[in-house]
C-alpha cells in the first residue's frame, strides 16, 4: 500500500536512529523523544524507551519487575554498556549518591 511502511528487522531500524561512538562516550539518541528526554521507539505500533531496546538487543530481556537505569545520567544515550537493571528503589539510591535527588541540595545546605 502506498505510504505505509513495513518495518523491517528492528536492531539495523533501530540502531540507524542511534549515533554510536567510543565503548566509554554516550550514544545519543537521534529520533523522536518522549517524557524527560528519553529516546523513545515505535514496536509493533507502540512507543517503547529507546534506552530500554538498546539493552535487550545486547543484553536479552528485561527481567519482570526491572527497569533500565544509566549510569552515565543522560537520558538520551543509548550506549548498553552505560545500562543496567535495576529497581525503582536501586535507581532512586543511584541518584542519592550521585547528589541528584530532589532537594537533596537543599537539606546539604540547611543541615550545615
Amino acid at each position: 500500500m502506498p505510504g505505509i511502511r513495513k518495518p523491517g528487522p528492528i536492531a539495523p531500524r533501530f540502531w540507524r536512529k542511534v549515533d554510536i561512538k567510543g565503548v566509554d562516550e554516550c550514544w545519543l539518541w537521534l529520533a523522536s523523544f518522549g517524557f524527560r528526554d528519553y529516546g523513545k521507539f515505535k514496536l509493533n505500533g507502540t512507543y517503547v524507551a529507546a534506552h530500554r531496546i538498546a539493552y535487550e538487543l545486547t543484553f536479552g530481556p528485561i527481567e519482570k519487575g526491572k527497569i533500565i537505569c544509566h549510569k552515565c545520567d543522560n537520558p538520551s544515550c543509548c550506549n548498553p554498556y552505560h545500562l543496567f537493571q535495576g529497581t525503582q528503589s536501586d535507581n532512586n539510591a543511584d541518584k542519592y549518591r550521585k547528589g541528584r535527588g530532589a532537594n537533596q541540595y537543599y537539606r546539604q545546605e540547611n543541615a550545615k
